[in-house]
């Protein structure tokens, strides 16, 4: 623990710390998916899923930017190595789609992005019962972002 005059008492934000810190798997685990889908995509909608792909990995690196930062502002060190992230416990669906055909990739991103955008949802109501609002508030503002992505994946699907 790092020193902090934060005044939320250092249980909640121990507890809030862990949230951010499983947060922070989850962004980079889903900008490495959704960065592999933009590289393996192939079809007739290659270059807008490419594209699209791009810069949803752009925000999860973003997204995970913001987890460890307020994680180290409440006084928490977090753990970003390679290392760390392969031995973690990961709460997103399996990353498998069957061909790598515009549909299958897209479905596929679309499953991961959409329990992405439920476990933040779940933070953010676990957040704001530790009376953290600033976390909490932080958990907002990537689920909106996540779910205009999410609705920007779906849009592709007809």
């Amino acid at each position: 623990m790092y020193p902090t005059n934060h005044d939320l008492p250092v249980e909640n934000r121990e507890r809030v710390a862990t949230i951010l810190q499983t947060a922070l798997y989850e962004a980079l685990e889903l900008k490495l998916r959704v960065k592999e889908a933009h590289w393996t995509v192939r079809g007739p909608n290659f270059s807008e899923l490419h594209a699209l792909f791009d810069k949803i990995a752009s925000d999860a690196d973003d997204y995970a930017d913001d987890f460890a930062e307020r994680s180290i502002a409440l006084g928490f060190p977090v753990k970003g190595k390679a290392a760390d992230i392969a031995g973690a416990v990961s709460l997103l669906p399996p990353f498998a789609p069957a061909t790598h055909q515009g549909p299958d990739v897209l479905r596929a991103v679309i499953a991961t992005v959409a329990k992405f955008a439920k476990n933040v949802r779940f933070a953010i109501e676990a957040t704001a019962s530790e009376k953290d609002a600033g976390t909490s508030d932080l958990f907002t503002g990537t689920s909106r972002s996540v779910d205009k992505w999410l609705w920007m994946l779906e849009a592709h699907t007809g």
